[in-house]
């Protein structure tokens, strides 16, 4: 059975005032970093964002994605999954240039697309010749 370890992220985090911020996110990352190394986790790594209220996105780049490309390239064997993120957490996300991994997520990526494409198409009267 493939082992499960859960890392609270408000552990990490208590001495954040905000969860903004590159700087901030870099801390972060050196945090989750050190912890692996200590840690060696295998198997799958919930990151549980219980108690995350917000998250900018630049923050969650420079953190959370920077964090699983750690992984990807030093620890390969640990699979870094989200739990109990926020809505809001999640719009966050949402708007990051993420590359979907499944179809459904790719058909939401559209479906959230397609609006805001059609009104910058629209407002600048571009047509099809």
């Amino acid at each position: 059975m493939n082992p499960v370890t859960i890392l609270r992220l408000v552990q990490f985090t208590a001495d954040f005032p905000a969860l903004t911020g590159v700087s901030r996110a870099r801390q972060l990352l050196a945090k989750l970093i050190e912890w692996s190394a200590g840690a060696s986790p295998k198997g799958t790594l919930i990151i549980d964002f219980t108690d995350v209220g917000n998250a900018s996105a630049s923050f969650l780049r420079e953190s959370i994605l920077a964090f699983r490309d750690y992984a990807r390239a030093y620890q390969p064997e640990l699979f870094p999954v989200l739990a109990n993120v926020t809505d809001d957490v999640r719009e966050e996300f949402n708007t990051l240039d993420v590359t979907p991994s499944t179809p459904d997520a790719f058909a939401a990526l559209i479906r959230r697309e397609i609006p805001k494409w059609r009104k910058v198409v629209q407002d600048a009267k571009i047509s099809m010749e």
